[in-house]
């Protein structure tokens, strides 16, 4: 049962993110704080119910520590963007840890799934390389041009994903 929860929370993740991404592109568009405190309030119940569901069936210890890494990501974001309300991504000491645990907590949710089930862990490789893609795809350039819009828009990209 926690193999076919963890393919489905990953999946919908991987989804989100990608969506987060595709909406960024328009910093303003009060859609994307909307969808980034959607997505804080599913995942993070969605990761302690994924917590409680490993220890129920007493699986590898690696499934909690990854759940754990995906809740400490979730944190940092509230913190970064809700909290501390810092545009962290044009500051590498800020952005660095975050980039860690997104990585982290992305490798993760790929391989939790893989370890039991090749199929599921194809699905979300391929959805994670998708949302790379986005990630890249939607990112602000950065020059003379970039660099005027990043400013003008540093405290409307709240909510953003990295």
């Amino acid at each position: 049962m926690i193999i076919l929860y963890l393919f489905l929370m990953a999946l919908a993740n991987d989804f989100f993110l990608i969506w987060i991404f595709i909406i960024r592109k328009n910093p303003k568009a009060p859609l994307l704080r909307k969808v980034g405190i959607t997505y804080l309030s599913i995942f993070i119940p969605a990761a302690i119910i994924g917590i409680f569901l490993a220890n129920i069936e007493m699986m590898e210890s690696y499934y909690t520590i990854f759940l754990v890494i995906f809740l400490v990501f979730l944190g940092l974001e509230i913190l970064y963007d809700y909290i501390l309300k810092i545009d962290f991504r044009t500051n590498w000491k800020q952005a660095v840890p975050y980039l860690i645990l997104y990585y982290a907590m992305n490798y993760g949710l790929v391989v939790m799934p893989w370890k039991r089930d090749l199929v599921f862990g194809i699905i979300l490789l391929i959805l994670f390389i998708l949302q790379i893609i986005v990630n890249i795809l939607t990112h602000a350039k950065f020059g003379k041009k970039g660099a005027q819009q990043s400013q003008t828009s540093a405290g409307a990209e709240k909510g953003a994903k990295p």
